[in-house]
């Protein structure tokens, strides 16, 4: 997404989507302008109206607890 246009950043995106929608994409996966410039909440939504695919996996949930020298600690 071109976060760099006033659109994009109007719509939070979803101008983008509209787009590629008209387009018939196939698929997308994201960029460091939708990793780094959305929240975790915006990128679950990011795509909603989309009539494609988003391809991503390189994005995890952190766990709710983690061990750290044998410590059991809470996020």
């Amino acid at each position: 997404m071109d976060r760099a246009h006033p659109l994009t950043e109007a719509t939070n995106g979803q101008s983008n989507v509209t787009l590629m929608n008209q387009i018939h994409y196939d698929g997308v996966t994201i960029g460091n302008n939708e990793g780094l410039g959305n929240s975790k909440k915006q990128l679950n939504h990011l795509y909603d109206q989309a009539n494609f695919d988003v391809i991503l996996g390189n994005l995890l949930n952190l766990p709710q607890t983690i061990q750290l020298n044998g410590r059991c600690l809470a996020r």
